[in-house]
């Protein structure tokens, strides 16, 4: 929901996902295997989740929420874009139009799929649509980080500037704001920006991974290296942490090579 990749949907989506599983108040089908499935992802027992998920569409294939779960696993569990597609395709197809914030999660979904396979048309679209429905947060990150990859910098930040006008609280949309300093190399308010982000969630690792992308941009390897190691610390996914520590390493290496300590000049607060 980042800059470990400079496209993090995945995270943000997640996110909103998961949120979208746990509300009281849904249209979500209520049978067995569905229900079974529902709490395993509460769980994180992903593949249990993809297994209940079989069992409901063999017995209700046209249950779309079910399609559309099926699809979040397909992409980010299994790593299958086709699959994906093709599940977020019959959940955009299956989900009752009254359940409008549930069909806005598919649309967004598909879209994202569609990114991961290269159809950025498709995903354009699909992440419009989505906004159409059911503005949300985001929706407009998930829209604004199409526009961002694709380095249409001035296009990504009125979406994610839309999003903090939905929530200014919400922790992806503040970081989504401070990229948008960062791609325009505006370093100085970018680290402004991410202070007052740090001050209001202190534990949130991407925004001392952006500070550490300015600081290294910059030149103060320094601050670069303290800001990493902070980023580093905070990190739950194993993959971005081996990632990141690999970074660090060159840092250090490259601090030793020049005759400096590392955390040496450290001064940014």
């Amino acid at each position: 929901m980042k800059l470990r990749h400079l496209f993090l949907v995945v995270v943000l989506v997640v996110v909103a996902f998961v949120a979208t599983a746990q509300k009281d108040k849904s249209h979500e089908p209520d049978s067995p295997y569905f229900t079974l499935a529902r709490e395993s992802f509460r769980n994180n027992d992903y593949a249990a989740a993809y297994d209940y998920l079989g069992m409901e569409l063999a017995a209700h294939p046209k249950n779309g929420h079910a399609w559309f779960w099926k699809g979040w696993l397909d992409l980010y569990f299994r790593n299958e874009v086709p699959d994906a597609l093709n599940a977020f395709d019959r959940a955009v197809k299956l989900v009752p139009r009254k359940d409008k914030e549930f069909l806005a999660s598919a649309y967004s979904g598909r879209g994202v799929a569609n990114r991961s396979a290269g159809n950025l048309n498709a995903a354009y679209a699909d992440c419009t649509k989505a906004i159409k429905l059911a503005p949300t947060p985001q929706g407009y990150i998930n829209r604004g980080e199409l526009y961002y990859f694709e380095g249409k910098y001035v296009e990504a930040g009125f979406d994610f500037f839309a999003a903090l006008e939905l929530d200014s609280t919400d922790r992806d949309a503040l970081y989504s704001a401070g990229k948008y300093y960062y791609a325009i190399k505006n370093y100085a308010m970018c680290l402004r920006w991410l202070s007052d982000c740090i001050a209001k969630y202190p534990d949130y690792s991407d925004y001392y991974l952006l500070k550490y992308l300015c600081y290294r941009d910059m030149g103060e390897y320094e601050n670069a290296v303290r800001f990493l190691e902070e980023a580093i610390k905070l990190e739950d996914d194993a993959a971005a942490k081996d990632r990141m520590t690999t970074e660090l390493n060159s840092l250090y290496e490259y601090l030793r090579q020049n005759g400096q300590s590392e955390g040496e000049g450290s001064v940014d607060e």
